[in-house]
């Protein structure tokens, strides 16, 4: 299956990006090497509306202002679709969203990720398996039943764990039942939010590798409870990104998607 979309491309906008090459001359040289037409950038943001309880020294910056700055950047190029969107934050003091339906409708999408927890789960049980079972599985609940959920096109790399190991994720999908997945998986499905095939967790692998990952049990499942798929490279620079087009088209085929299983976004 081709793939020709990249919904989930950091600019030197988000800050965690700074030191890496992200000049967006080298996204569209790599992006037309390999077929990809529909880029959606999706720099990390936090509404200034809402009080942040997610580390504000990161996110109070990256507000609609800054990354509206992006747009100028985009004029004027041809040859691609572009659409405006962000990475929003789950805030686990409110149980919601960190963006007002204010600011929401401004972007073009938004996805927003429920693993985040090296920032939203407290140090101490970041570890704890059974506290990151309960804190992902809250978290996907809560961001596909927030306030702004008709502005959420896809959950952002569901239940991968930033600094987890490929091994720590299955032995944490491992505490997890199929049955608690498509419990969450399902209310996706019905709110026409995508699941986000991820290429971070796929980079530098072989195909033998990249087919025995334990989140290909997890897009099974999605797949099952009628979900639809996304594809993002979660770039924070261009390199290594020549890859991010045959690694997606070969996990697409190894699930067996077709068009209908994709996002009405990327179409």
């Amino acid at each position: 299956m081709k793939i020709d979309h990249d919904f989930h491309i950091h600019t030197a906008l988000s800050i965690c990006a700074n030191g890496h090459d992200t000049a967006l001359e080298g996204y569209f040289e790599r992006a037309k090497a390999t077929g990809i037409t529909k880029l959606g950038f999706a720099n990390h943001f936090w509404d200034s509306n809402i009080p942040c309880t997610v580390c504000p020294e990161f996110y109070l910056p990256q507000n609609f202002e800054h990354l509206s700055k992006l747009l100028c950047e985009l004029d004027g190029v041809d040859g691609f679709e572009f659409y405006f969107g962000c990475e929003g934050e789950y805030d686990p003091v409110r149980r919601d969203v960190g963006i007002s339906e204010e600011i929401a409708e401004k972007f073009d999408y938004i996805i927003v990720p429920n693993s985040h927890t090296h920032m939203t789960l407290d140090g101490a049980y970041y570890d704890d398996l059974s506290r990151q079972k309960e804190i992902l599985l809250q978290a996907f609940g809560d961001i596909v039943n927030s306030k702004v959920s008709k502005y959420i096109k896809a959950i952002a790399h569901p239940f991968e764990v930033v600094g987890y190991s490929v091994e720590k994720h299955r032995e944490l999908y491992d505490t997890i039942t199929d049955d608690e997945f498509c419990r969450v998986f399902d209310m996706a499905a019905e709110r026409g939010i995508a699941y986000e095939i991820n290429f971070d967790m796929m980079m530098w692998k072989t195909r033998d590798e990249v087919a025995a990952l334990p989140t290909v049990r997890l897009y099974r499942l999605a797949k099952e409870c009628g979900c639809k798929f996304i594809f993002g490279s979660d770039a924070h620079g261009y390199e290594g990104y020549r890859d991010y087009a045959p690694a997606c088209e070969f996990m697409a085929d190894l699930l067996g998607l077709k068009e209908d299983d994709i996002s009405a976004l990327a179409k």
